[in-house]
């Protein structure tokens, strides 16, 4: 918004939506469930939802079709969310993730968050009218230090408090991100 832009904004944690107004109480924002947004269609010419997707134990399809309706066609969606790296899935293939059973508690009690497979996802998107633009990996030492935190340990001391070396950190992570990346950021189009 201080951009120049009409910028929208939608939580559906009442306080969080309190203690943002209070602080910048000039901010577009407002109570509303991403799955039944309140605007009209084709209303936005961009979306952003930054790690979203993720935290919804039944899938995101209903998400997703409120992107579509609140798009404008043409309209770009910048979306983000942990996702399946090439690591996780070999320490999936291997075991080395507790195996859940939800037949001996409730399913969701627990329930944060899912590491999705970004060809998933991409899948479902397009299925909802969306044509990707760009995809990357990001956070290859968050997804390090997550899934090996003795190798990460031993490479932070390469540049860990070392103000020369932010370069070498910054290409680490960025070596990283395709194998190890903590999350994806995929933009997309809405097709016609």
């Amino acid at each position: 918004q201080e951009a120049g832009f009409e910028a929208y904004g939608a939580d559906f944690a009442s306080e969080t939506v309190e203690r943002a107004l209070k602080a910048a109480p000039h901010l577009k924002l407002s109570l509303g469930d991403v799955r039944e947004l309140p605007f009209p269609d084709s209303f936005f010419d961009g979306h952003w939802s930054i790690g979203v997707i993720e935290h919804f134990y039944d899938g995101f399809e209903p998400i997703a079709s409120e992107m579509r309706r609140v798009l404008r066609p043409g309209g770009f969606l910048f979306m983000t969310f942990p996702a399946m790296s090439p690591l996780r899935r070999c320490k999936a293939r291997l075991r080395a993730y507790e195996m859940w059973d939800a037949s001996s508690r409730d399913q969701t009690a627990d329930f944060y968050q899912f590491a999705l497979p970004a060809n998933a996802v991409l899948e479902v998107m397009r299925r909802h009218g969306f044509e990707l633009v760009e995809q990357t990996a990001h956070g290859g030492m968050r997804g390090l230090k997550a899934e090996m935190p003795r190798l990460h340990r031993i490479l932070r001391r390469s540049y860990h408090g070392r103000r020369r070396r932010e370069g070498l950190k910054r290409a680490l992570d960025s070596a990283l991100a395709p194998l190890a990346g903590h999350s994806v950021l995929m933009v997309m189009k809405r097709a016609p």
